[in-house]
């Protein structure tokens, strides 16, 4: 009886670690441990403001760095320094940072709102976009708009 629990509690250990599989922490890394293309994005984009935590981690067999700026600005970057995502809360997203046919799209069919987030899912290869009105748009990797929820 006693080795049958242990094979139940063994099992149930196992499906859990198993569902965890695709996201594995590194822990907090200094701000100069950073790829050389993440500190300049963040020199470029986001002047002023300084690297307030800084995380290493694997995340479908990809390591990311996930970083928080004193803003409060969530930027989240690729092993090569390239973004993946910028939250900037309530604050709007960069211009520059957007891809043009994107953020031609917003500003003609959403004029009264801007972006305060995007993202690139490499694994569906899709842009998501979050503006300030609630609104969710999704886009191919070639900046094409594909749907939007409310």
């Amino acid at each position: 009886m006693r080795n049958f629990l242990f094979g139940i509690l063994a099992a149930i250990s196992l499906l859990s670690l198993q569902s965890c599989e695709n996201y594995v922490p590194f822990g907090d890394i200094s701000p100069d441990k950073l790829p050389s293309a993440s500190i300049a994005f963040i020199e470029q984009h986001f002047p002023g403001e300084t690297v307030f935590s800084a995380e290493k981690e694997l995340n479908a067999g990809r390591t990311v760095y996930d970083v928080k700026l004193s803003s409060g600005t969530e930027v989240t970057f690729d092993e090569d320094g390239e973004w993946k995502g910028v939250n900037c809360g309530t604050r709007q997203v960069p211009d520059a940072i957007i891809p043009t046919k994107i953020l031609e799209y917003v500003t003609k069919n959403f004029p009264d709102a801007y972006i305060t987030e995007i993202d690139y899912k490499y694994t569906t290869k899709r842009y998501k976009v979050e503006l300030n009105i609630d609104a969710e748009l999704s886009f191919d990797k070639d900046g094409n708009f594909v749907n939007v929820d409310y």
